[in-house]
């Protein structure tokens, strides 16, 4: 990639994460994100030409971790991957980036751009889940599990900004109970 893109890139979402973290999307204006990076308007709207188009930017440069597949039942598996995703979570900025996602996902651009952006991490939850139920091709059925696993992680970030020791388990819990009741093969 071209240094100065690089270095613009870098500016720009800096600067938006900082604006995010102070205001939500109402803070991330052109005005305050032309301030806050000290890149022209000019050279923001031609990168960037929507606030959403930032947002997806940042998305993509902070995107969760796919789903692993490591030893152990699926319980097991099911366990460190949402503990993985909890702990990116965590990050203050990733955290930031997820939560204001959603501010802007009602738009079908958007949404259609999300799709794209966690093609691979919709295909390693089918992998990890291959052994014990094939969900490959079963886009709906995954975004399902992806509710379950990270609306609840979202939640208890926003709200606590840390663990539970409760929740993990009644996460794993919830989406063995949907596994069960959504099996194909039955």
């Amino acid at each position: 990639m071209d240094p100065r893109l690089e270095r613009t890139r870098r500016s720009a979402h800096s600067a938006a994460l900082t604006l995010l973290s102070e205001g939500g999307i109402a803070h991330l204006t052109p005005q305050n994100l032309s301030r806050a990076s000290g890149l022209g308007r000019t050279t923001l709207y031609r990168h960037w030409p929507t606030t959403p188009h930032l947002v997806l930017d940042l998305l993509k440069t902070f995107r969760m971790p796919d789903f692993e597949m490591v030893e152990g039942d699926l319980p097991a598996r099911l366990r460190h991957n949402i503990a993985a995703q909890h702990a990116r979570l965590l990050d203050p900025e990733y955290s930031v980036i997820y939560l204001t996602i959603q501010t802007v996902a009602l738009d079908a651009q958007v949404r259609a751009a999300l799709v794209e952006i966690n093609r691979e991490r919709v295909e390693s939850v089918a992998r990890v889940l291959a052994p014990e139920y094939d969900l490959h091709g079963q886009t709906d059925a995954v975004t399902d599990l992806f509710a379950l696993i990270n609306g609840p992680l979202l939640q208890l970030t926003t709200f606590t900004g840390a663990t539970s020791p409760r929740l993990m388990p009644a996460i794993v819990e919830s989406v063995l109970a949907y596994l069960r009741a959504n099996d194909p093969a039955e």
